[in-house]
């Protein structure tokens, strides 16, 4: 147990200020037993030669006015050590409330902590999930990316086959739209020598004289072959120029006939000369055998 450094006085082990005479326990506090007081009848001893009565007095007053001002001292020492320790307890006081303050909000900050640590654990478990997902998406994206380009390539080349089957298609429609004329040509040409006509007059027998080159394209033929060629090649264009053909002991005759109206025309093939010839009562039908 600790004592007073200075009266003895016990104290206790956090105390820094005597209670009883307010000296400071600078210096290690007393654990030894309490100093023992003086006996009740001391017995002095005298150990000088006595003094003479007025020497006496004079020394008790110098011990009484020394001890007054130790006592004085003591009293303003104690005065100053207590408030000291008043100030010090004040301040232990506040010290221990800023500590109370500290441990409310210390306490506190570890509930508010362990909610954000609830709340990043929390957070960080959606982010993993998300991350999850997001991996997923993108490879997900990847593959409709390849997809896409695969498509892509399909489409592509499924354009360049549409390319080239529409230029045939288009070639197809313009060989069938050549076909389709030369057809309505050649179906012309075909009624124009199924329905064959006499000419409907002299002059139109002259003129398509003058335009046929039979005379001259086919001047290495007999006159018999070169009156059938003029009457096939007036049948193409839908004309009746019969070859006629007479023979007597000496020679065989060639020549073709031509009707305009009610008349007879003879044709030369190598010269293209028209001789008049007789005249029917009636003149023949323009077309002998009509189509309808």
């Amino acid at each position: 147990m600790p004592y007073c450094n200075q009266c003895g006085n016990e104290l206790k082990e956090e105390e820094q200020f005597c209670g009883t005479c307010g000296t400071g326990q600078g210096q290690p506090a007393i654990t030894s037993s309490p100093p023992t007081p003086p006996p009740s009848n001391p017995t002095y001893v005298n150990q000088h030669s006595p003094q003479k009565s007025g020497g006496t007095g004079i020394w008790k007053m110098i011990a009484i006015g020394v001890l007054a001002a130790a006592l004085i001292t003591v009293g303003v020492l104690y005065g100053i050590e207590n408030s000291n320790l008043n100030k010090a307890k004040a301040n232990i006081a506040t010290l221990e409330n800023n500590v109370t303050t500290l441990q409310t909000q210390l306490a506190a900050e570890q509930a508010h902590a362990a909610s954000l640590q609830t709340e990043l654990t929390a957070t960080i478990s959606e982010l993993t999930a998300t991350v999850g997902e997001l991996n997923a998406a993108r490879d997900n994206i990847k593959q409709l990316e390849s997809d896409l380009a695969e498509s892509e390539l399909r489409v592509a080349n499924l354009q360049s086959e549409l390319n080239d089957a529409t230029a045939k298609l288009a070639q197809a429609y313009a060989e069938i739209a050549g076909l389709t004329d030369a057809n309505t040509a050649l179906t012309e040409e075909l009624n124009t020598i199924k329905d064959p006509r006499h000419f409907n007059s002299l002059q139109e027998l002259e003129t398509w004289l003058e335009n046929d080159d039979t005379n001259t394209a086919y001047s290495s033929l007999s006159a018999q072959a070169k009156a059938y060629v003029l009457q096939v090649k007036a049948l193409r264009d839908g004309f009746i120029l019969s070859a006629c053909i007479d023979w007597d002991s000496k020679y065989i005759y060639s020549w073709n006939v031509a009707i305009v109206g009610d008349t007879v025309y003879s044709v030369n093939a190598a010269t293209d000369k028209i001789s008049a010839g007789p005249s029917f009562s009636d003149a023949l039908p323009l077309h002998p055998l009509p189509l309808s």
